[in-house]
């Protein structure tokens, strides 16, 4: 004789309540897409918000920080092909270089 094996319960979904004020003319624009989209308001709601949603389901990403001894690399490329350019007359973005010949 086989022993079937039962199936784990399925977790239950908590839902949260979230209100949300809209202006008259807000409300009506709302229920003529919805009309249009053959939706309902709280179906387009979620579905215009849904991108947030996936950004931040698992965890926050960290702020960046940006110090001021962080070197900028563009500003180096930059600096390296006006040198190149340049053929001897070496000119930094800030003005200053040490063949000036002016």
């Amino acid at each position: 004789m086989v022993i079937k094996k039962r199936r784990k319960k399925a977790r239950k979904v908590r839902y949260k309540i979230v209100k949300l004020k809209l202006t008259s003319g807000q409300k009506t624009a709302l229920d003529k897409f919805c009309r249009a989209n053959h939706t309902t308001p709280v179906r387009a709601i979620k579905k215009a918000i849904q991108p947030i949603f996936k950004r931040y389901q698992k965890d926050v990403p960290p702020p960046t920080y940006v110090s001021e001894n962080q070197i900028d690399l563009f500003q180096m490329i930059e600096e390296v092909e006006m040198v190149a350019t340049d053929a001897g007359n070496v000119h930094m973005a800030d003005g200053s270089g040490w063949n000036d010949r002016g």
